[in-house]
């Protein structure tokens, strides 16, 4: 009768064995994770892409037509001298502080060393920018000005009457401000100036300026030389994701700053042309 012996695992195949499946079970514990992360990353990249360009394409619907106004308009409301008040939005696409009388803070500003600025315009509309008609009728088109600037980490816009601030009527309320996009970290604006080349209008950008020194180039008769701005925000993700390398940012020529590694940052830049600047400067319409 042949005897047959059952052998099991000695004490050292158990612990390579049991070495074996720590270090497997580790790389894929590993590459799980790091799956995950790319994955997290990828979909906060998705995200933001999608924020910067809805920005984007707000403010280029919304800045397009700066300088707009039709005189010849059905629905203009014609309570003031439409005459004045077409040459004066026609003149002056972009409002500097202190321009308005009743109200010197509304204006565009440059606020330098790192600070947001701040972009005001002029423009005919039914609504302003936060969607307030004040006490006009619907449909009824007026001067509006919009002031654009970031509050608590918030691109906002705030949108006023432009006949209270020329002390044309009195205020029918309080101006509020809407916001357009949440986790906006800075906001930089430069403005298209036009100058004559060899003599001859051309509507061209010949230079790019900050806020306080678009005056400096105002035509003789006082109105401005802008035909565009170009425009650079900081967005942030929502989700909280850890960035383990650092990077610095850097905005329209301002000094560059190293952004936090709480999330994800972005830089998105555009130019926006005002159609109605140019018509009025190279062909006086």
């Amino acid at each position: 009768m042949i005897r047959r012996t059952n052998r099991g695992f000695s004490l050292v195949e158990l612990l390579i064995s049991l070495t074996l499946g720590l270090i497997i079970t580790s790389a894929l514990v590993r590459v799980y994770q790091s799956n995950n992360k790319l994955q997290t990353y990828n979909y906060a990249l998705s995200t933001i892409q999608e924020d910067g360009r809805y920005l984007l394409a707000v403010m280029r619907r919304s800045l397009m037509s700066v300088g707009d106004y039709n005189e010849f308009s059905a629905n203009l409301n014609r309570d003031v001298d439409t005459t004045i008040e077409m040459e004066y939005v026609k003149g002056h696409p972009v409002v500097i502080e202190g321009e308005f009388a009743v109200d010197p803070t509304v204006g565009s500003i440059d606020r330098g060393n790192g600070n947001t600025d701040q972009l005001t315009v002029n423009i005919m509309a039914s609504n302003a920018c936060n969607g307030t008609d004040f006490d006009f009728n619907p449909d009824e088109e007026f001067h509006a000005v919009n002031q654009y600037f970031v509050e608590n980490n918030a691109l906002r816009c705030r949108g006023y009457d432009g006949r209270v601030l020329r002390g044309l009527k009195a205020p029918a309320g309080a101006p509020q401000a809407v916001t357009i996009l949440n986790n906006v970290h800075d906001f930089q604006v430069l403005y298209g100036i036009t100058q004559p080349i060899g003599g001859v209008e051309t509507g061209y950008v010949t230079s790019w300026v900050t806020a306080d020194r678009v005056t400096a180039f105002n035509r003789p008769d006082g109105n401005k030389a802008v035909v565009g701005v170009k425009l650079a925000v900081l967005i942030k993700n929502d989700d909280e994701i850890n960035i383990e390398s650092t990077r610095k940012v850097k905005l329209l020529g301002n000094p560059a700053y190293e952004v936090p590694s709480d999330g994800l940052y972005r830089v998105f830049e555009t130019v926006i042309l005002f159609r109605n600047s140019w018509n009025h400067i190279v062909v006086g319409m």
